[in-house]
């Protein structure tokens, strides 16, 4: 069925209509006239070249999931009169386990999680393309978890999915802007810059007393106090060598207010005990996109997404 989509700019409704049309409606055929020839699709699990490589990996997706639905829950994009422009599409996910797949035999488990993608396009083309999908929450609700699921991948690749593992972060992308200058961008990554290098007593200030936290593995934790600590929690194993912040952006509309997306490469080394279990002294990186809806100048919900099976793919593969 076709939709509707009411959303006060052509960039955001190019999004969320192409979206709507391949996924839901089953178009998956007019990937060929949305995506590029030569397409780069990074994850923190794969990196693809050309558009029939993601035809290919839709039409698994469909079979194994059918009924996913995929709920638009924001764009925040630098879309202007410019032949080029980039996206982040915040979106949730409903889905039934049906099919056999990359998650192994259909269980019947109705499943929610959240993927964000980052898409640049040029003349109504999508070019260049980031996607982290919330794996931890997806198989915690196959009953399985993180490192449980990781172990089975590394496993069935013969001991290690090294080739696959750090791709995002070494092929070039072909989107070389980083964003726009909005100031919900630029305050967004400079909090994120300091919380990955270890400094949450400086952005303490920059959240609203009642913030919630969206967090990898589905988990949501309301409150600055412990919002942070979580996301300590979360950062915490990976002590940080290089960031790089590859795109931060802002956006601001009467509807919805001021939002930012922020894209980053942070690599370190896994040297500190926490939910990457006890330290392996390995290099990792790790690829996470960040939206924030703000309240004034302060963040009131944080959207953070990481794929922890492929952290942990990265800590078992020898």
């Amino acid at each position: 069925m076709s939709e509707s989509f009411l959303t006060g700019d052509k960039f955001s409704k190019f999004i969320l209509r192409i979206t709507h049309q391949i996924w839901e409606e089953g178009d998956v055929l007019a990937i060929a006239i949305h995506y590029g020839q030569e397409v780069v699709v990074r994850s923190p699990s794969s990196t693809t070249v050309g558009n029939q490589t993601v035809i290919d990996s839709t039409y698994a997706t469909l079979r194994e999931f059918p009924d996913r639905q995929l709920l638009g829950e924001d764009v925040i994009h630098n879309g202007s009169d410019d032949e080029e422009w980039l996206s982040s599409h915040r979106i949730f996910s409903t889905a039934t386990h049906l099919g056999n797949g990359y998650f192994g035999e259909p269980s019947g488990c109705a499943l929610r999680y959240r993927v964000i993608a980052d898409c640049a396009v040029r003349n109504g083309v999508i070019f260049d393309e980031w996607l982290v999908r919330d794996f931890g929450a997806i198989v915690r609700q196959l009953g399985r978890t993180p490192e449980e699921f990781a172990r089975t991948l590394v496993n069935s690749a013969g001991g290690s999915t090294s080739d696959e593992d750090l791709k995002f972060s070494i092929v070039p992308p072909i989107y070389r802007r980083r964003g726009n200058d909005h100031s919900a961008g630029r305050a967004l990554g400079k909090v994120i810059a300091e919380m990955i290098k270890g400094d949450f007593e400086s952005v303490f200030s920059r959240f609203d007393r009642a913030a919630q936290f969206d967090l990898p593995g589905g988990i949501v934790v309301n409150g600055r106090d412990a919002g942070l600590r979580a996301l300590k929690d979360l950062l915490t194993p990976l002590v940080c060598d290089d960031l790089v912040i590859e795109h931060e952006m802002g956006h601001s509309d009467p509807a919805r207010g001021e939002r930012g997306a922020v894209r980053a490469i942070t690599r370190g080394v896994h040297a500190k005990s926490g939910w990457l279990g006890a330290p392996t002294k390995k290099e990792l990186a790790a690829l996470s996109i960040w939206h924030a809806d703000f309240l004034g100048e302060k963040i009131g919900r944080l959207f953070v997404l990481q794929d922890e099976v492929a952290m942990w793919r990265q800590v078992l593969s020898v």
